[in-house]
C-alpha cells in the first residue's frame, strides 16, 4: 500500500505535465499553474495513500505479535507446534 501510494502520487504529477503541456502547445501560453496544481495533488494523494500504508503494517505487526504472545504463553501447545505455528521453521 505505501508503494503503491507513492506511485500514484507520480503518476497524478506526470498525467498532470502531460496535459498541462499538451494544453500549453494548442494555446500557446505557457503556464505553471497547472503543474504546480499537479504536484500539490498528486503529492497529497500520494502522502495520504502512504500514511495509510503505514498504519496497515503497523496494525499487521501488532496482530502478528499478539497472536505470538498467545501461542507462546499456551500450556496447550508444545514446542515443535509453537516454532511451527509462529513461523520460526
Amino acid at each position: 500500500m505505501k508503494a503503491m501510494g507513492v506511485l500514484c502520487g507520480i503518476t497524478i504529477a506526470l498525467v498532470t505535465f502531460s496535459a498541462t503541456a499538451y494544453l500549453t502547445q494548442s494555446n500557446g501560453a505557457p503556464s505553471f499553474v497547472g503543474p504546480m496544481i499537479g504536484l500539490v495533488v498528486g503529492g497529497t494523494g500520494g502522502l495520504v495513500l502512504f500514511v495509510i500504508g503505514v498504519i496497515v503494517s503497523a496494525y499487521g505487526q501488532l496482530i502478528e505479535s499478539s497472536l505470538d504472545c498467545a501461542v507462546n504463553t499456551s500450556p496447550f501447545l508444545t514446542n515443535p507446534l509453537r516454532s511451527e505455528i509462529m513461523s520460526l521453521d
